[in-house]
């Protein structure tokens, strides 16, 4: 189907089609690297060593109510200091990783006269005839519904999760069609991106939660046995 239509592009269109897709591409391609070495980083930084590095105060064990509470203060400024950086790394990664592969596959579905020819990419999902034409409404949950399948890693399918249904909307859901290979492709990409993305920022901020609260108790129980100031307790 594909074939048949492209032979009938002319040059210069067929030139600026395929330099369409390899701004695509690299967009899509490009941010990894550098989504990458936050994760590195990411990985470094919401280690207990690193934490305890963070908040560890050299030092005699103070004795004076007053320096306990001031050293337990400042442990408790390490931990908000870590917290802040490791939230600033995961909202990197959420618009390298997720949002702008979105915002891609958005682009490719709401310009597929020019990225797929016209074919239509869209299908009702219910009685699989293609839709032309979809409104704003129809598409925010194609979307929606593409980014908690890969998010998800496809609990939405398994369950038979309909977000029409939930919501109590009078909308009629759609999915890729899957005649259309490439952009079928995409789809599926973006929900793989979007799924290994999702699985590591999950275990990553549920690891750093256990160990902030961890740490957090160890450093309320040093506080109240006046023993902050001692690395052992940190």
């Amino acid at each position: 189907m594909m074939y048949d239509i492209l032979k009938n592009v002319r040059v210069d269109e067929y030139w600026m089609l395929i330099a369409s897709w390899v701004v695509v591409l690299v967009a899509v391609a490009m941010p990894h690297f550098y989504a990458f070495s936050i994760f590195r980083r990411l990985h470094e930084t919401t280690s207990a060593q690193y934490i305890l590095k963070e908040i560890k105060i050299p030092g005699r064990a103070p004795i004076r109510e007053e320096a306990i509470e001031k050293q337990r203060v400042r442990k408790k400024n390490g931990l908000q200091r870590h917290m802040k950086g490791t939230f600033c790394s995961v909202t990197k990664i959420v618009i390298l990783g997720i949002l702008l592969p979105l915002l891609l596959l958005v682009v490719i579905t709401t310009q597929s006269q020019w990225f797929f020819m016209g074919l239509p990419v869209l299908i009702d999902a219910a009685t699989t005839k293609p839709v032309y034409n979809p409104d704003f409404y129809q598409l925010s949950l194609f979307f929606l519904d593409q980014f908690l399948k890969g998010s998800l890693n496809d609990l939405v399918e398994v369950f038979q999760f309909d977000l029409a249904s939930f919501f109590n909307f009078d909308i009629l859901m759609m999915t890729n069609n899957p005649r259309v290979f490439y952009f079928s492709l995409s789809v599926f990409v973006f929900r793989m991106i979007v799924g290994v993305y999702a699985i590591a920022l999950f275990l990553y901020i549920a690891k750093t939660i256990f160990l902030r609260n961890y740490l957090g108790a160890k450093v309320t129980f040093a506080a109240k046995f006046g023993s902050l100031g001692n690395s052992n307790s940190a």
